[in-house]
């Protein structure tokens, strides 16, 4: 079995038929994007007015990942008797 080179291939090919061949990959990759839902990277216009600001944009001690520090209760101490 041959093995035919893409690049070779697409140099033979009528530049019509390569006009084609782009605008239909371009219609079915513009396709997937708008099913898929990506966005187009731009953060302007109506791209950007379907995000939502953060819940707590500042930094915090609870977004560290960490677990918290286990707090104890002090100990009862007697009373001094004094009243």
């Amino acid at each position: 079995m041959a093995t035919i080179n893409p690049d070779e291939l697409w140099a033979l090919l009528p530049a019509s038929l390569r006009r084609q061949i782009v605008g239909e990959l371009a219609a079915i990759l513009g396709e997937i994007h708008h099913e898929i839902g990506t966005g187009s990277g731009r953060a302007s216009g109506e791209e950007s007015s379907r995000l939502y600001p953060a819940v707590d944009a500042s930094p915090g001690c609870k977004q560290s990942g960490e677990p918290p520090n286990a707090v104890r209760a002090p100990r009862a101490r007697p009373r001094t008797g004094l009243a």
